[in-house]
């Protein structure tokens, strides 16, 4: 590393740059770097691990001072790395700035991620090659139309929870593989997952086969699996204030419920449940009565039956997925907490998807933040892997009576995102993914 031509190209920044940064793959031996581009000069900065935290330093007081903004590309990619290669996490705050009273106040830079930024307004581009492109995207974007959603969600995401999320990994048969997780990037904004890092693993897509072979990264934890209930209909009684889909859900199983009231059967099963799931959720984003007798292997008539019962039923409902899908026709949509989407006239039927599953998202990963957050103080209990509406943490056993009721509460606790949204998980237990065993509720609880 030639800290003299480092030091000399950042001594001659002036004015506001644009930091972008590729995949940093923490898991090879080779050094990583980041590209840095001003309005007349482009560099790069390599980032050996020996001397990580001194080019780090650099970095601080040179580009990312306290209260500059800085437009960048993937920065999450530089958190991850440095957490791995340092054990703790980078910070561009200047712990010297106090208040008169003693608080600390926050006096770190502003970071504004284009890519994150750009995937929320539904524009997939790939990285800016220049500045003068990166700064010419940025004010097709801005301000921030969903900033206390940036600041809320996409921050910690970026600065904390993802990092610790990818740098924790898991136990293949002998190996530490590790996630790489790509924030906003899936069609209604979830994480998306790829195996980007030569050690890597992807918890979206793992076999059956391949669970048995999996263990947490310490030796004695057991794995604790968070899941939601019923979110998507949850989340469509809040968003429409359908009242008979409220009473679907205020106690028992939903789907179970769903059946009784569409069928007038008292007789039910596992095999009702998975039926209901089957009808309700795809007739929910716009599937007729063909696709669901292919589905499910009933009469068309049948289907077409069912799906105006449903309709019948849960009109409030049914209502607001029309509505959203009319509200289509103009080539763009947004959803309750702004993500926007362009969908064509042709595809206004995707808009009944989005209007659930965008939300969904958002709410989703707020409450991983919320979780990381609560857990991270205890240094043995981490976040193993997330996906989608689940949660997977490592705990040792001793902490479980401990870390059930505390993730369970956070999960499950009313927000002043989403007010009056009531959330409900079920909880599995085990030492290995293929042998979780369900966390019954005590009576009083």
């Amino acid at each position: 590393m030639d800290f003299q031509t480092l030091a000399s190209n950042l001594a001659n920044i002036s004015g506001s740059v644009f930091v972008k940064c590729p995949v940093m793959d923490f898991t090879r031996k080779e050094p990583a770097l980041l590209t840095i581009l001003t309005k007349d000069r482009e560099f790069d900065v390599i980032l050996e691990r020996e001397h990580l935290a001194r080019v780090v330093d650099f970095l601080k007081v040179m580009v990312f001072k306290p209260k500059v903004t800085v437009v960048c590309w993937n920065i999450k990619a530089l958190y991850s790395y440095t957490l791995f290669h340092t054990g703790r996490d980078l910070s561009f705050s200047d712990p010297e700035m106090w208040r008169i009273d003693g608080i600390p106040i926050p006096n770190e830079p502003v970071l504004l991620d284009l890519e994150v930024v750009e995937h929320y307004n539904g524009i997939n581009k790939r990285p800016p090659k220049t500045y003068a492109d990166a700064m010419k995207r940025l004010k097709a974007v801005y301000p921030l139309e969903f900033l206390d959603i940036y600041k809320k969600l996409h921050l910690p995401l970026i600065k904390d929870v993802i990092p610790h999320l990818e740098t924790t990994g898991i136990v293949y048969r002998k190996d530490r593989v590790h996630a790489h997780y790509e924030i906003e990037g899936q069609e209604n904004g979830r994480l998306k997952c790829s195996g980007q890092f030569k050690k890597s693993y992807n918890p979206h897509t793992i076999k059956p086969d391949e669970k048995p072979y999996l263990k947490t990264p310490e030796l004695g934890s057991v794995f604790l699996y968070f899941d939601y209930k019923a979110l998507e209909v949850r989340i469509l009684q809040w968003l429409s204030g359908d009242k008979n889909l409220g009473r679907m859900l205020e106690s028992g199983d939903t789907y179970l419920n769903i059946f009784k009231e569409i069928t007038g059967k008292d007789e039910i099963n596992d095999q009702c449940r998975k039926f209901t799931k089957g009808l309700v959720l795809p007739v929910m984003f716009g599937a007729g009565a063909r696709g669901i007798s292919k589905r499910l292997e009933i009469k068309e008539e049948t289907a077409s039956r069912l799906i105006n019962k449903l309709h019948e039923v849960f009109g409030e409902a049914f209502s607001y997925l029309k509505s959203a899908q009319d509200g289509a026709g103009d080539g763009l949509i947004t959803d309750y907490f702004g993500r926007c989407r362009e969908i064509t006239a042709e595809d206004a039927y995707k808009a009944r998807n989005f209007c659930i599953q965008s939300p969904a998202a958002t709410i989703c990963l707020y409450k991983l933040v919320c979780l990381h957050k609560v857990l991270k103080s205890y240094d043995m209990i981490k976040i193993g892997f997330s996906v989608h509406d689940g949660y997977a943490i490592f705990s040792e056993r001793q902490d479980i009576k401990r870390v059930i009721p505390l993730s369970r509460d956070v999960l499950e606790a009313e927000d002043d995102l989403f007010p009056g949204l009531e959330l409900h998980v079920s909880i599995e237990a085990g030492t290995r993914l293929n042998n979780l065993r369900e966390v019954k509720r005590r009576v009083n609880e």
